[in-house]
């Protein structure tokens, strides 16, 4: 679980096998995956959106931008886990249109590839706000959705969003 950079960082090792075998670990680890609220699943795609803010990040090159798209490295039968995507608009001068496209892109790219996932529209906060209220028992949207995602998986069960389903 990852929150905005984290968010990426949490998608991306679970779907590209490089970090984790770097790291002398291998994807039978991760059970699920839930990030929270970033713009990065499919880099060239925001950075050709005008996200430029992003450059500093990921620079220049499309190859670097691919290889550090999560959505790039989606594959039927590679071992990646479910995914639990939730993501906020934001609010008022801080709107970002480009979260839910995003973020749905991804989980249809997931579903595709016949992994289950989910997504967890919560634009009734902002950025950060859906990472603060995240553990509150008032909670239901994220929290609620993360532990009925963590309950699924714990019985071997985590099959909501597979194949479109």
């Amino acid at each position: 679980m990852g929150h905005s950079a984290g968010a990426h960082l949490a998608a991306l090792v679970a779907t590209s096998e490089a970090p984790l075998r770097k790291a002398g670990k291998s994807r039978k680890i991760l059970k699920g995956v839930i990030p929270l609220d970033t713009n990065a699943y499919d880099i060239a795609k925001l950075m050709d959106s005008g996200a430029r803010f992003y450059g500093e990040v990921f620079g220049d090159d499309p190859d670097l931008w691919k290889d550090a798209s999560p959505i790039t490295h989606v594959a039927e039968d590679a071992g990646i886990p479910p995914f639990l995507i939730c993501y906020t608009r934001g609010m008022r001068q801080l709107m970002n249109p480009q979260r839910p496209v995003q973020a749905n892109a991804f989980a249809e790219a997931l579903r595709a590839a016949g992994i289950a996932a989910e997504v967890v529209d919560a634009s009734d906060r902002n950025h950060g706000e859906i990472n603060q209220r995240f553990g509150r028992a008032d909670d239901e949207k994220v929290t609620g959705a993360a532990v009925k995602f963590l309950e699924a998986i714990l019985k071997g069960k985590p099959t909501f969003g597979a194949n479109g389903a």
